[in-house]
């Protein structure tokens, strides 16, 4: 079993570090794009993305499968650094916490968060070929001090629950925000800006999580099955990553997903608002608006979101947002202009 060890930290030097570590123990060439660990195919199937979102806090996502055992070590030291692990996967891995207790995580609701003090030690166990996703907010206690002054956020939580490490319960609310995470990572200029605020938001779940069930003296328990949910989430993702997919009929998406067509409408009324075929719908517009934006041809832009008829489209599209793609498309290349901006200092193009 391969050992990665680490620090908790909130700066670059902690992604640095974590290469140094994985580099030492796997022996290839394991490198360091931007914010991301690329590992081999020889390696890992997947990569470990790290954002610095602003002094005193940052998100680690984590979505591989390694080739070989791997076990993440958290050394201890008090540095004030906390991390969160919300664990999204739909296989479980094995944790070892600061006492020495093993606890099963992942593909349940309980358990799925653990909270960890940097002065806490802790070991988390991916066996070779299971998929490993997770999301990690690092955060310092000065970040928590200075920006959550409406809560004293450390002292009710670690008053809640007694003690700097501890496992809570996952919920429907919190596994949306950290798959909205892991989707909306990829945007290149843009992401840091909002995934500060899908942090701020997922911190203040926790906190919520906590707090209602000190008060209510019981966790909440999510009456949906955690498979069932995660599937759900699945399928909106790859609606979102793949055009081509949300294109298919409820009936396709039913057959690739092992569920009846009942069932996934049910869940996407629950966790959407809306069934299967809007929620498709509001993707491939979205998508088309995006597109238009960037230039593309009304054709080219029919044609990506599934309409081979370029006045089918363009009908499409102006029962949606009351505006032809053509109009849309001019009025916007003034406000494309204006919309050049810098955003934490890089230049954003729309």
């Amino acid at each position: 079993m391969l050992a990665i060890d680490y620090l908790l930290g909130t700066s670059r030097s902690f992604l640095t570090d974590l290469v140094t570590s994985f580099n030492s123990e796997f022996a290839q060439n394991i490198s360091l794009r931007g914010n991301r660990i690329i590992f081999p195919h020889t390696a890992g199937n997947g990569d470990i993305e790290f954002h610095e979102l602003e002094d005193g806090i940052s998100l680690l996502l984590i979505n591989i499968s390694f080739t070989e055992d791997v076990k993440f070590i958290c050394d201890p030291e008090e540095s004030g650094y906390y991390a969160l692990y919300f664990f999204a996967g739909t296989q479980t891995v094995l944790v070892k916490d600061d006492k020495g207790a093993t606890l099963t995580v992942g593909n349940a609701w309980g358990n799925g968060v653990l909270f960890s003090a940097a002065s806490c030690a802790s070991e988390i166990f991916i066996p070779a070929g299971k998929h490993f996703k997770t999301a990690i907010i690092l955060v310092h206690k000065r970040w928590l001090l200075q920006l959550l002054k409406s809560k004293n956020w450390i002292a009710d939580v670690l008053s809640a629950k007694g003690s700097r490490q501890f496992t809570e319960a996952l919920n429907i609310a919190m596994l949306l925000s950290v798959e909205d995470m892991f989707n909306r990572a990829s945007w290149s200029y843009t992401a840091d800006v909002y995934l500060h605020g899908s942090v701020r938001k997922l911190l203040s779940q926790f906190y919520d999580a906590v707090m209602a069930k000190t008060r209510n003296g019981r966790a909440r328990r999510d009456m949906l099955p955690f498979e069932e949910v995660s599937t759900a989430i699945s399928i909106k993702s790859k609606m979102e990553n793949n055009l081509s997919f949300a294109q298919l009929t409820l009936e396709q998406i039913a057959g690739t997903s092992g569920m009846n067509k009942v069932k996934i409408n049910s869940l996407f009324r629950i966790l959407y608002g809306d069934q299967v075929n809007a929620i498709a719908h509001k993707i491939r517009m979205q998508a088309a608006v995006e597109m238009l934006l960037r230039g593309h041809s009304i054709l080219e832009v029919g044609r990506k979101v599934g309409y081979g008829n370029t006045s089918h489209f363009a009908r499409t599209f102006f029962n949606t947002f009351k505006i032809t793609p053509k109009k849309y498309q001019k009025s916007a290349r003034p406000h494309k202009e204006k919309m050049q901006k810098h955003v934490m200092g890089v230049e954003i193009n729309y």
